[in-house]
């Protein structure tokens, strides 16, 4: 086999700089058979599924790991109540602990609790606000051991009630 022969600098065109030169650049056409892309929004985005990882291990069962340690909310820079319906439809964290904890009164289904906050989308709620006030400690599955259970109801904690107290205070 030949190698290949590789050009010498003097061969070499130096690149021209057409914006130095005043020269607009040439820009190519769309492929007449490209279609633009279309970006999904957030509702509709499904998330990647790696086929090699399909079956290969179980999923892990958070409540299998035992309770996770709640967190302590700073009560620092707290959303003022009455801009919650004025903010757009992404809600801060710390909104959304408030919105949850402000429906929830005593136990209540996921069902009843998506009632109260006027949603419909069960992927979006357990999102956006059941799983992180559970990771916060805000709320407690009343049936931990069975987090799939069709009984299993939600009900603040003990740091959630501080947390809606210490909202109150700022908001006073």
């Amino acid at each position: 086999a030949t190698p290949p022969v590789e050009p010498s600098a003097q061969d070499a065109t130096p690149p021209v700089d057409l914006a130095a030169q005043g020269a607009t650049p040439p820009v190519e056409p769309p492929a007449q058979d490209a279609t633009p892309p279309v970006e999904p929004s957030a509702q509709d985005a499904t998330p990647p599924v790696d086929p090699a990882a399909q079956g290969a291990t179980p999923p892990v069962n958070p409540s299998a790991q035992g309770p996770t340690p709640p967190v302590e909310p700073s009560g620092e820079g707290l959303v003022d109540p009455a801009n919650l319906d004025a903010q757009n439809s992404t809600l801060s964290r710390e909104a959304a602990f408030a919105r949850l904890l402000r429906a929830l009164s005593g136990e209540m289904r996921p069902v009843q609790l998506r009632k109260a906050l006027s949603l419909k989308d069960r992927r979006s709620f357990r999102r956006t606000y059941l799983a992180p006030a559970l990771e916060a400690g805000l709320i407690e599955m009343t049936i931990p051991e069975k987090p799939q259970s069709s009984q299993q109801r939600y009900r603040p904690t003990p740091a959630g009630h501080r947390f809606l107290e210490k909202l109150e205070e700022n908001t006073a």
